[in-house]
């Protein structure tokens, strides 16, 4: 393995990064909070990986609570 400069041993860097939108991320974090369909079936309809989906559902409930008591 031939160490390159700035790309790390081993890995194809050459692959680019999905960006979501905020209205996205937030219709399939809404999505599952339903609990109408469980996270697999929700990422596999939207082509999205499953670790994604549970950082954005983390993230909008730390965010909703940190709103909920800014207005209280």
């Amino acid at each position: 393995m031939v160490k390159l400069d700035n790309k790390r041993e081993g890995r194809d860097m050459s692959r680019k990064r999905t960006v979501y939108s905020a209205e996205f991320k937030t219709r399939v974090v809404l999505e599952v909070l339903k609990e109408d369909k469980t996270l697999n079936e929700i990422t596999s309809a939207n082509n999205i990986n499953p670790k994604n989906l549970q950082n954005w559902k983390k993230i909008f409930l730390i965010k909703s609570r940190i709103l909920r008591l800014e207005l209280y």
